[in-house]
Order: C-alpha cells, then structure tokens, then sequence
C-alpha cells in the first residue's frame, strides 16, 4: 500500500492511544516485506519454477486481503474524527506571527 493513502487510513481508523505503534509497524513492515519477497521468491522460483512463485506470490496477497476484510465485515472499523488543530501550523521560512513577535520582547 502506497505511503500516503496507508497514512490517511491509519488516521482514520486508528485509535489515538494506538496510532504511535501502528505508524511504527507500518514503517518496519514495509521494508522487511520487501526483504522477505526479495529472499523468497528467487528460492521458490528456483526449486519449483517461476510459475509458482508468482501463484505463491499471489496466494499471500489473497490471503492479507481476506485476513484485512474480517474487521470490515465485523463492523470494528469506524473512522475517528480528528481533533482541530490548536493553532495554524507555521512552516519553516514563513514570517514570524505577532505573537512570536510579542513574547520576544
């Protein structure tokens, strides 16, 4: 799943107290994913041709896709509404605000 859509879903559908832990697991599971494809797949291709890599390739993608439909189908997942932001956000290089005019001095 791409990194900007996966992110809106974690947003969505994450309870706050969870959300550090499960951005966490996203960032590691990536990367070890592709690891793990990139160390298995030549294997089966090679012991069992490359027709099979590709079917065991696919069964998995099945299989996470069953496995993510379980909590839809159970109704767990519910969008949470974030919260406003507390202040406008100030990006690097933009001019100070008055209030950060009004505390320095």
């Amino acid at each position: 799943m791409l990194t900007p859509s996966a992110s809106h879903l974690l947003v969505r559908f994450t309870p706050v107290e969870r959300r550090n832990f499960v951005f966490s697991l996203h960032q590691v599971g990536i990367p070890l994913g592709g690891i793990l494809a990139a160390l298995l797949a030549p294997a089966v291709a090679v012991l069992a041709g490359w027709r099979w890599s590709v079917v065991l390739s696919v069964a998995l993608l099945c299989a996470v896709i069953v496995l993510m439909q379980r909590g839809r189908a159970a109704g767990t997942m519910t969008a949470i509404q974030p919260a406003p932001p507390s202040r406008p956000i100030r990006w690097p290089g933009s001019p100070p605000s008055g209030d950060t005019l009004r505390c320095a001095g």
